[in-house]
């Protein structure tokens, strides 16, 4: 008779696949790096990662929602203290506008390569798709509808379209990082203001 584990047992035995998973990630890649290797740092076998996870895929999609939930989280419990649609936009802002290490810039190329893996599996980009709508895209929106209703943002942006620019502003500068010259502050600080000036109430 198999042993009786607790779900607390369980939970911690995956987070722990999960931290193992990151270190594999952040030395070699998405692509690269295999399940072996994820069980080697682990120490556990093939057949204990595939009962938490289905694949290498879900690993990583597992990971960044942790990631994610942990961001937003933190993030949140600032906003709320923050009284207008702009000093949240702002905060929100700084949090990119920062000097990032060579292992956060790791991650970033690892974050890439993965999306360019998803675009070719349909099942996985769907699940990543999903996700970047509920914890980014739909995260803005309601930031911008209540600025809206408030008088403070313009009634003729698309709340929706204009939670997508954001999020294209950030994360089209941020990916410029792999690029060692890239002036990423000016160029940010550019952006921001240019987002700002459409949204204003004229």
């Amino acid at each position: 008779m198999a042993p009786i584990v607790s779900d607390d047992y369980k939970e911690k035995k995956r987070q722990d696949i999960l931290d193992s998973a990151m270190i594999c990630f952040a030395k070699k890649g998405y692509e690269t790096t295999t399940v072996d290797e994820i069980c080697k740092q682990s120490r556990v076998s093939k057949g204990t990662i595939y009962t938490y996870f289905k694949s290498k895929a879900e690993i990583y999609m597992d990971l960044m929602e942790r990631q994610t939930i942990d961001s937003v989280t933190k993030i949140n419990s600032i906003l709320v203290s923050l009284p207008t649609t702009f000093e949240k936009l702002d905060f929100l802002f700084s949090v990119y506008d920062k000097d990032y290490s060579e292992v956060t810039i790791g991650e970033l190329v690892v974050n890439l390569e993965f999306k360019l893996h998803s675009s070719r599996h349909p099942e996985v980009n769907e699940k990543l798709s999903a996700m970047r709508q509920k914890y980014t895209v739909v995260y803005i929106k309601e930031i911008i509808e209540v600025g809206q209703k408030n008088g403070e943002i313009n009634q003729n942006c698309s709340a929706e379209i204009y939670a997508e620019v954001f999020w294209t502003i950030l994360h089209g500068v941020f990916m410029q990082l792999v690029h060692k010259d890239y002036p990423y502050h000016e160029v940010l600080k550019e952006m921001k203001e240019l987002f700002y000036e459409r949204m204003k109430v004229k």
